[in-house]
Parts: C-alpha cells; structure tokens; sequence
C-alpha cells in the first residue's frame, strides 16, 4: 500500500527510525479503504462508530494502519471511542453476520469478495 511505503521511506510508525529505500516500480491495482457496517446498526458516518463494536483489521495490518488514521481523521480515539476487535477480513464479515461486531475495515480492490458478501 502507497502509504505503508511512505511510512517505510520516511521512517515513522513501525518504520521508526529504520527508514527503508524503497523502489515501487508499478501499481497492480488501487487498494480502496472500505469501512463496511450494515443497515441494522445505524452506521451511517464515521462518527456514528463512536461506542460500537469494530474491527479494524489484522494485528499489525495495513488496514489496521489505515483504520486508525481514518478513525482519527474522524475525529475518534482508536483506543478508547470504539469497541475494537482485530480480525481479519473474513472473521470480520463473520462477526458482521454474527452480529458480534458492528462494523469493519479492510483494504483491497475491487470488487472485494468479503464486503460485498
């Protein structure tokens, strides 16, 4: 992803201070930041995900990356505005239909197998 690559050139987040020279020759396809709920939850804005149960993807995934700075962007805490759960894509729909989450990020292309499941 374009910004896991930025973080590595720049040495920031988990690139701290070991800054990597990084080449990207092509883009396959464009990821797209999808954040996906159902219509039974209310959800219709980032901010309506304040005190609801999330995934935010894998532990020490890209989505998780991007999931934390969208939710900041939103003007949410990570760590304390929402319900977190790390899951990835595929527990994370489960959980959807399970209802044992709310909502869900994931990063990919589309079309994207597991959102529009």
């Amino acid at each position: 992803m374009a910004n896991a690559a930025k973080d590595a050139t720049s040495g920031v987040d988990k690139f701290k201070d070991k800054p990597i020279d990084v080449c990207i020759l092509l883009i396959l396809y464009p990821n797209l930041m999808h954040v996906a709920t159902v219509e039974s939850t209310g959800i219709k804005t980032m901010g309506d995900l304040k005190g609801k149960r999330v995934s935010t993807g894998a532990p020490g995934s890209a989505t998780e990356v991007m999931a934390f700075r969208l939710l900041e962007a939103a003007g949410l805490d990570p760590t304390k505005d929402i319900k977190r759960e790390r899951l990835s894509v595929a527990e994370s729909v489960n959980a959807v239909k399970d209802r044992k989450i709310d909502a869900f990020s994931w990063v990919g292309g589309l079309p994207t197998t597991a959102v529009t499941d």
